[in-house]
């Protein structure tokens, strides 16, 4: 995990895939509409097509598994505390 600029944190999530489970979780809580994916290098968007953000320290990627060599990368704004 990274912090980016002055608040952005980059997190590596690709030691979490073992190709069954859908969902990750995050180091620290995320302003839910910050959060943004990367699958392989490529943005996956808004939440809602390819991922969604099911409480601040997890997001469910949809509609399909990720198995190895996939790469999934979060970028997303911590919440306050």
């Amino acid at each position: 995990m990274r912090k980016l600029a002055d608040a952005l944190v980059e997190e590596d999530l690709t030691n979490q895939i073992d190709g069954q489970k859908t969902d990750f979780t995050l180091s620290l809580p995320a302003m839910m509409y910050s959060v943004e994916i990367c699958i392989n290098g490529l943005p996956q968007g808004l939440p809602g097509a390819s991922f969604t953000v099911i409480d601040p320290t997890t997001v469910r990627i949809l509609p399909f598994v990720l198995r190895d060599p996939d790469q999934l990368l979060a970028r997303y704004l911590p919440a306050p505390v």
